[in-house]
């Protein structure tokens, strides 16, 4: 059953529109890297003299070189790009970690190197500049690379960064920044409470309305998974209203195997009520099982 639920990984604060489901390990397990201890004051150097703003040419000139090193598949290229940069902006930062992220199959040669130790040491600032996307997008990335980071998901387990992400980001920004954190194991108690927080389940209508198939069902996941360690399960039963009254045909329409047996089996993880889904699934039957895995296939021949 575990091979069905988005696969685990640890670390940082997404848009719409990118396939996320990677994978990777859970709080404790020998495979997460301990970021380095993180410091308010920034290490001093002899490159930590101010530099000059350089112009917005110089930063999207230099994004596009971070993804022409990524389609050539070039690590080590983006291992050293910062080295060879006096600044960044939050999206470079972004567009960076994200690339990195896309090397999950190499993460241990990636968290073993002094370069990317030394971008995790330059990275806090991103959680004062970064825009929701690209605080998710470093996060998401820091999951697929097992990196764990305390101080960071501190950080962002804080009502302004909530509130921040809430107000100004995209769905897979929301669901991503969840994502991470349940993936890491870290409560997120500020993160599932604001969610299933406001009389009409306003945030969860808005998840659901707003967010693709695979974004509700990593949303819902990730909620489920945290309340199962703590007091609050409001933001889950919220979520699953939302789910039923509002995203069971999107869930059924659009949604894979993966995501409609996330969203299924996370139900009943919750004793949560799904009529709607369920039905929908059955009509959809042949369709849903033809493009499913076997685990999925699995997972739905338990349900039913």
């Amino acid at each position: 059953m575990a091979s069905t639920v988005p696969l685990h990984i640890p670390r940082f604060l997404s848009t719409i529109g990118r396939n996320r489901n990677d994978g990777a390990s859970i709080k404790g397990d020998s495979s997460i890297v301990k970021s380095p201890a993180k410091r308010l004051n920034r290490i001093s150097n002899s490159n930590s003299r101010p530099h000059p703003i350089p112009p917005n040419r110089t930063y999207v000139n230099q994004n596009k070189s971070i993804t022409i090193l990524s389609k050539n598949e070039d690590l080590q290229g983006l291992l050293s790009f910062k080295n060879d940069r006096v600044v960044f902006n939050e999206v470079n930062w972004s567009t960076l970690f994200n690339k990195l992220g896309r090397f999950k199959g190499r993460k241990d040669e990636i968290v073993g190197d002094e370069r990317f130790k030394v971008l995790l040491e330059e990275l806090e600032e991103i959680i004062d500049e970064g825009t929701p996307q690209a605080i998710s997008n470093v996060a998401y990335s820091y999951a697929v690379l097992g990196v764990e980071d305390d101080y960071y998901f501190e950080s962002i387990n804080d009502e302004n960064v909530i509130e921040g992400i809430l107000k100004k980001g995209y769905v897979q920004d929301i669901s991503n920044t969840v994502w991470a954190g349940s993936c890491l194991g870290y409560g997120m108690e500020k993160w599932v409470e604001k969610i299933g927080g406001g009389e009409g389940g306003e945030i969860c209508d808005l998840i659901v309305e707003g967010g693709r198939a695979q974004e509700i069902a990593n949303t819902f996941y990730s909620v489920i998974q945290l309340e199962q360690n703590s007091q609050n399960s409001i933001a889950g039963k919220k979520l699953a209203e939302a789910i039923e009254n509002k995203g069971a045909s999107k869930l059924v329409k659009f949604g894979g195997g993966q995501e409609i047996g996330n969203v299924i089996w996370s139900m009943a993880q919750g004793k949560l009520e799904c009529d709607g889904l369920v039905k929908g699934v059955a009509e959809e039957a042949e369709r849903i099982v033809g493009i499913a895995k076997i685990m999925e296939v699995r997972i739905f021949d338990e349900i039913f």
